[in-house]
């Protein structure tokens, strides 16, 4: 299976962090996503992705303020805006790969108990054929989202259906059809995924129960 990772470069303990538990798991073919850091950005780099546009940030955000309340309208820091083009440069990989689906993560994320890529994959296997997305893990609980339907080890989400970006498996398919329909990023990551998510009408599974959370490391997003 591939996995890609979204890493900051300076964070170097992050790196070997994920590289130890990727290696628990067994994983076999683990790509980086290092480029895009918060220091290279040019205007013109972030003007290709972002638009801080009040008007389609409350558009995008509504379908999670309905739910959760809060997100008040602010111009992204250069480091949330790396991070989101990491992701949106991994989605064109996997898009443009022979793989059928991929893990994503950020560097972050702490796989529980004892399982291997090998079991993932047989549960990726398991999971009903319409997934468009998988939410293996997050910083919340399943409580961050409703659920509409249950079947075996996985819950069905309503929208809003994201539990963060730390750790998410998407189809080949699903990543061509975010990229088609995706023009530019108004809002942090999650909240923008929870609004693709909802117009694409994806169906986003979570896995009951987690297979990783995020660790607690203190946060570098907001610096």
């Amino acid at each position: 299976m591939k996995t890609y990772v979204a890493h900051y470069t300076k964070l170097k303990e992050r790196k070997e962090y994920i590289l130890d538990q990727l290696n628990k798991i067994g994983a076999s073919d683990v790509e980086f996503m290092e480029d895009y850091d918060k220091e290279v950005l040019t205007q013109d780099l972030i003007d290709r992705y972002y638009e801080a546009d009040q008007a389609k940030f409350e558009q995008v955000a509504k379908i999670t303020k309905d739910k959760c309340g809060g997100g008040e309208y602010r111009i992204l820091k250069d480091s949330e805006i790396s991070l989101m083009i990491k992701h949106v440069e991994i989605l064109k990989k996997l898009s443009n790969s022979d793989n059928k689906y991929a893990m994503i993560l950020e560097d972050d994320c702490l796989f529980l108990n004892d399982y291997s890529e090998e079991m993932i994959e047989i549960l990726i296997n398991s999971c009903v054929p319409d997934w468009d997305v998988i939410v293996i893990g997050g910083a919340f609980d399943h409580s961050i989202c409703t659920y509409r339907d249950r079947y075996c080890m996985f819950l069905l989400a309503n929208h809003p259906a994201t539990n963060t970006t730390s750790s998410m498996i998407f189809k080949k398919e699903t990543a061509s059809k975010i990229l088609e329909t995706f023009q530019k990023f108004h809002i942090s990551w999650d909240w923008q995924l929870n609004h693709i998510f909802y117009v694409n009408d994806f169906k986003v599974y979570h896995t009951f129960p987690y297979i990783c959370k995020q660790n607690n490391f203190k946060t570098s997003i907001q610096n």
